[in-house]
């Protein structure tokens, strides 16, 4: 059988439109390769990840508080002051997901300066700046980011 080819995309193959948009072709592939590049493996049938990985702790913890602040989403959905809550609660929590990220990425390198976390530290920093204009952004970087999990997975991301 022959081996599957993957194209591994890097940070700077992210458009941060595609937040803006609804999800297309260019979008997935680059998901698609972008999980691969955290798995740090030159072929998708290796067995083990990368000496550079990130591991699926690092993606799960920040996808957690990211799942937290889309549950406040849904809640204000229907309210009154939509706006008003959406600038005073949801907008300040997801603009400190970047800090937090930073922080992260941070401990990542200093284990190993290699680590695939710095590159997704540079794409949710940028795919953050955007989601946090309004509450349709921020779904697409929901989207966004449980596609890059999934393919993490697919990939063979986990913890070393």
């Amino acid at each position: 059988m022959k081996a599957q080819v993957i194209s591994p995309k890097k940070p700077s193959d992210f458009d941060e439109s595609w937040i803006e948009s609804a999800v297309n072709d260019s979008f997935l592939e680059f998901i698609e390769g972008f999980g691969f590049y955290l798995v740090d493996k030159r072929n998708p049938d290796d067995n083990r990840p990368g000496r550079n990985a990130m591991t699926t702790s690092q993606l799960r913890n920040i996808f957690s508080e990211a799942k937290q602040i889309e549950s406040q989403i849904k809640m204000i959905q229907s309210s009154k002051n939509k706006e008003e809550e959406w600038n005073s609660k949801i907008k300040p929590r997801i603009l400190l997901l970047r800090p937090k990220i930073a922080y992260a990425t941070a401990r990542a390198v200093d284990r190993d300066r290699d680590s695939r976390m710095k590159a997704f530290g540079d794409v949710a920093d940028k795919a953050l700046r955007v989601a946090s204009k309004n509450i349709d952004y921020y779904k697409n970087f929901i989207q966004m980011f449980e596609a890059i999990i999934a393919y993490h997975k697919k990939y063979g991301g986990r913890d070393k």
